[in-house]
């Protein structure tokens, strides 16, 4: 996944809402873009059954069918009111995980300065064929929360692992699936 590489690129392509980030698929020798107009790229997984890609840009989850010359066919957008960061899938059950930050002049802040706190949250995406079938907010804290601006959650087996940018790894047990 590749996006734009100086702090004034990155800049415009916020401030012109300019959708610069792509995939890419690197076979061992070369390397080509499978997908374009990805705004503000940020983490990618694959489904347990290398069928779906799933691409996070701002307030978006992307989702493509891979194909099997290894290209990407566009399935869904899911619009979401939280920016999604760092995908990851459920080996068992196919579900897909994001660490978001709820108030982004907050993780904006925090960003600047790592002693400023953030809120947290974590969703669970699930899917059948590709497309959305329901988003449950698993969990979520104020910026006086025991973890600042997660960016990843993994789960398995009722247990959750949160991380963050640049704050701390939390973990929790789940009993609600």
């Amino acid at each position: 996944m590749g996006s734009t590489h100086s702090s004034l690129a990155r800049k415009l392509e916020i401030w012109l809402m300019m959708p610069w980030g792509h995939v890419v698929f690197y076979d061992g020798l070369a390397g080509r873009t499978v997908a374009d107009g990805i705004f503000l790229a940020n983490g990618l997984a694959m489904s347990t059954d290398g069928k779906y890609v799933y691409v996070c840009q701002l307030f978006e989850l992307k989702t493509f069918e891979r194909q099997q010359d290894n290209s990407l066919r566009f399935v869904q957008a899911l619009r979401l009111a939280t920016p999604p960061d760092n995908p990851s899938v459920d080996p068992v059950t196919g579900d897909i995980w994001l660490g978001t930050q709820p108030i982004v002049i907050e993780m904006t802040e925090h960003l600047e300065d790592a002693s400023k706190s953030c809120s947290s949250q974590v969703l669970k995406v699930s899917t059948k064929n590709g497309n959305t079938t329901s988003i449950t907010s698993v969990y979520a804290s104020d910026n006086k929360g025991p973890i600042w601006g997660s960016s990843v959650a993994n789960y398995y087996q009722g247990q959750l692992l949160i991380g963050s940018v640049y704050h701390k790894l939390l973990y929790c047990e789940v009993r609600a699936f």
